[in-house]
């Protein structure tokens, strides 16, 4: 089930094929609750899918409209329960090292 629209903000910091290998992609984000939640009450789900060659769109229903998508396949999923160890503040100092 998705959360209400303003639970959490979404910012994507990196989304493509990485320099070094036009075949690997990297995505990379963070989540932002507006108000600090419960301890296991979300999960975030991370997926990864193959898309199809297809002649052939599938049309999803959405709150505001359709989304038109390309067919795809599952390949990767995982759930990721987002307990205390990932919503606390970390204790940790910057540092820097100099080689």
């Amino acid at each position: 089930r998705e959360v209400a629209p303003g639970t959490v903000g979404l910012t994507v910091e990196a989304s493509g094929p990485i320099a070094s290998n036009a075949n690997l992609v990297l995505w990379a984000g963070s989540l932002r609750f507006a108000t600090p939640p419960q301890p296991g009450r979300y999960r975030l789900l991370i997926t990864e899918r193959e898309y199809l060659s297809a002649d052939y769109v599938n049309v999803v229903p959405q709150r505001t409209g359709r989304m038109i998508e390309q067919p795809s396949r599952l390949v990767y999923a995982e759930i990721v329960p987002l307990d205390a160890a990932l919503l606390e503040t970390p204790n940790v100092t910057a540092n820097r090292t100099t080689v």
